[in-house]
């Protein structure tokens, strides 16, 4: 067996480390590939700074115009205390407290709270603002979890509904932060805001632009509604020139959305014709905010045409205890004690009011010195007042011959509205043989009533009327008309009744009716409550104009020349959503 000798043995692993050549060599190219490398790690660095300050000012931005729709575009200052986008992001004119130094894109520093303010066309604006007018609002620092250091400016302009649309001034007077100057000029806004960041460069910044619109809430807080017309006739020329003639009218409305709101008008007296002819009585139209206390206004005789009393005319006319107010968000006209009238008071002359269409032919025996409707003036004109909605059964008031009156009334838990007719005689074809109307109607009252408190709404409306008709020698008072008939006491009537000389009423009347109980129309929830008398009586009368002046039909009469009279007509609502 043969043996080797160690120094003959295999050679196995060397433990001999790297030669100082091969560390050099190795240094050599790890600096050359750092070198090319680098720039390129510092390029990613920089980067995805950049991208995360984009992408945190983007969401700066966004969480800014979610604040903003959140709000209310606009609520009312007379609403009450509640805040709204305008209140904050268009506050007032005031101009900023230090005029920008924003020309050059690059700021040296993030805005400061000073820039903040009321911008005019002609101000200053910096170069990531919209041109023309606008409210500029600084955020000098932005606060939120987990961001770096973030300023903000929210310009604000109001736009024009046209396409595309363009900016809009406010008034010279307008603030958010007082009633009757707080109203926008517009319903929508556009909003630019511009997210400011500090780089080693300078500060950078980020634009988002966005439009908000005023959305009108789905349910109103409050709604309230009065309406009367007392009188209201209407006929036509032979020209075809239509006729309308209205009495004693009240038009109430308030109601609470976004901001509290009162409409409230009085006429006395008003007529016109279709050919653009106008006159009018004492009237009033108030428009709360800004809120108006208690007013009146008189008128004298009124005419047309000017040179006499032809067709219409009224004489004496008053308007009084008219008022509108929409403080604290509660929506009022008059009150319930002392609702707005509109009247023709006992001192008037012209009968009251007149009307007439130009009839002709002698065989209806009318008197041709006086007007075909009119009030009779030698009644007293002395008529119990209205009262919480109530008309009194006995009792004087107003020295009246005719009113309409009402109230809007909401407190903090309930809504209540009102609106009431009254008249003395109203006298229909007065003639040789009934120098006082062959028709005369009497309006004790008419009334509708609203209310909503406590969870439930109660309408309720009443009416009391009085009719009467020539019979020959005297005149024959129709059943009473009242609102507990469920028939009509006038269908009773035989209009073949003989009033004079051959002619029956039939002869002046084509149809005639009185409201009855199932007239009324009337809706009650626990939330509103709403009612409405169309008509107490209602007079469609023949035809006044013929070509055939005497005897018996035919008589070729112009249809158009029939007169409509409806009196006693009112109705209210009213409604709390709170």
């Amino acid at each position: 067996m043969s043996r080797f000798p160690e120094t003959d043995a295999p050679k196995g692993r060397r433990d001999d480390g790297f030669t100082l050549i091969e560390v050099m060599v190795a240094m050599g190219i790890f600096l050359v590939v750092s070198a090319a490398i680098l720039p390129l790690v510092v390029a990613g660095f920089r980067t995805a700074a950049t991208a995360r300050d984009v992408s945190q000012t983007k969401g700066v931005a966004q969480a800014q115009i979610e604040k903003m729709r959140d709000l209310p575009y606009y609520v009312g200052r007379a609403a009450g205390d509640y805040k709204d986008l305008l209140d904050t992001y268009y506050r007032d004119r005031n101009a900023p407290g230090i005029t920008p130094s924003c020309a050059s894109p690059t700021l040296s520093s993030l805005p400061p709270t000073t820039w903040e303010g009321y911008v005019s066309n002609a101000g200053t604006h910096c170069s990531w603002e919209p041109t023309g007018p606008l409210y500029r609002k600084v955020v000098n620092p932005v606060s939120a979890p987990g961001l770096g250091v973030f300023a903000m400016t929210i310009s604000t302009q109001f736009l024009s509904p046209a396409t595309p649309p363009v900016a809009v001034d406010v008034p010279s007077t307008y603030t958010s932060q007082t009633a009757g100057q707080d109203a926008p000029p517009s319903s929508q806004v556009g909003v630019t805001i511009a997210v400011f960041y500090k780089t080693p460069k300078g500060v950078r910044y980020n634009v988002t632009y966005t439009q908000v619109e005023q959305a009108a809430p789905i349910n109103p807080l409050i709604t309230s509604e009065a309406k009367a017309t007392t009188v209201r006739v209407s006929s036509a020329l032979d020209d075809d020139n239509n006729l309308l003639e209205q009495l004693g009218v009240i038009n109430l409305s308030g109601e609470l959305f976004s901001g509290s709101r009162v409409v409230a008008t009085a006429s006395s007296a008003s007529a016109g014709s279709s050919l653009g002819q106008q006159i009018a009585g004492a009237s009033m139209n108030l428009v709360a905010p800004v809120d108006t206390a208690t007013t009146s206004a008189i008128s004298g005789n009124v005419t047309f045409p000017t040179s006499g009393c032809t067709y219409q005319c009224f004489g004496d006319t008053k308007v009084d205890q008219v008022s509108a107010l929409a403080n604290n968000g509660l929506p009022r006209a008059g009150t319930a004690t002392a609702p707005i009238r509109a009247m023709i008071p006992a001192s008037t002359n012209n009968d009251g009011f007149r009307f007439s269409n130009g009839f002709s032919g002698t065989r209806l025996m009318l008197d041709t010195s006086k007007p075909m409707v009119s009030l009779d003036t030698s009644v007293t004109g002395a008529m119990a007042d209205v009262s919480n909605c109530v008309v009194p059964t006995t009792g004087s008031g107003n020295a009246s011959y005719l009113t309409g009156s009402g109230f809007l009334n909401a407190t903090a838990t309930s809504v209540a509205s009102c609106g009431t007719a009254q008249s003395n005689t109203v006298r229909l074809f007065p003639t040789t043989f009934a120098p006082k109307g062959v028709v005369q109607v009497v309006l004790d009252a008419a009334t509708a009533s609203c209310s909503v408190s406590g969870g439930a709404g109660v309408a309720t409306a009443g009416y009391r009327a009085t009719v009467k008709y020539w019979n020959g020698s005297t005149y024959t008072t129709v059943p009473a008309l009242n609102d507990t008939n469920t028939v009509d006491p006038l269908d009773s009537v035989n209009l073949g009744q003989s009033v004079a000389s051959g002619l029956t009423l039939g002869d002046y009347i084509s149809s005639w009716g009185s409201a009855v109980t199932t007239d009324l129309k009337k809706v009650t929830t626990t939330k509103s409550a709403e009612v409405s008398v169309p008509a107490v009586v209602s007079i469609v009368t023949k035809p006044t104009r013929e070509n055939t002046p005497t005897g018996t039909a035919p008589h070729n009469a112009d249809l158009n020349s029939a007169i409509s009279l409806d009196i006693g007509a009112v109705s209210c609502q009213a409604g709390d959503y709170r």
